[in-house]
């Protein structure tokens, strides 16, 4: 997704009630800690969006999905009555969690939590019949990135080979690029 199409259903789903945790960043990878390798440069809109948690994709997806006409994926419900429009904004734990009794492990009573911290996420609940828009599964993108293929990357066996298909940090210059600029896969 290009930062002029996150950035368009953004703005339409902040004037709709939506609530994200980041807005989103026009193809960047300074954060991505590669310090001085790291070059700024000129970034366009047609870039990659960068600087987007998992939350803020699906509430981006259910508003995509209402944007045009669809029925959202995700809810806030069990009931699947209330669509997803808001999540916890995420901030990484900067306590650490009581140490073990001695000789003993740590224990979280239930994931996500941690003992005397707020839930670290907010459940969600999926509509498996609606016609929005929704993350695939994992089965899902790795049909769709090695184009059925069974190779040890997407583009094949040879780790180097990816230079004609993908942007890596071996060979992006440590910045992202406008998308659609690579050979495509096998499925296009």
């Amino acid at each position: 997704v290009t930062f002029a199409q996150y950035r368009a259903v953004y703005d339409w789903a902040v004037a709709h009630g939506y609530e994200f945790d980041h807005g989103g960043e026009m193809g960047s990878i300074a954060y991505w800690g590669f310090g001085d390798d790291w070059k700024p440069g000129v970034r366009t809109a047609d870039e990659p969006v960068t600087g987007v948690s998992h939350s803020d994709a699906l509430i981006w997806l259910n508003a995509l999905s209402e944007l045009e006409g669809r029925t959202p994926i995700y809810h806030a419900d069990p009931e699947c009555r209330q669509v997803l429009r808001r999540m916890v904004h995420y901030r990484p734990v900067m306590a650490s969690p009581p140490p073990p009794a001695e000789g003993g492990n740590r224990v979280f009573s239930e994931p996500g939590l941690v003992p005397g911290l707020e839930r670290l996420s907010t459940p969600f609940f999926v509509r498996a019949e609606a016609d929005g828009y929704r993350l695939p599964t994992y089965a899902e993108f790795r049909h769709a990135a090695f184009a059925g293929g069974q190779g040890k990357f997407p583009w094949g066996d040879d780790p180097g080979g990816g230079a004609d298909f993908a942007w890596l940090a071996d060979w992006s210059g440590f910045q992202t690029h406008p998308v659609g600029r690579k050979r495509p896969n096998a499925f296009g």
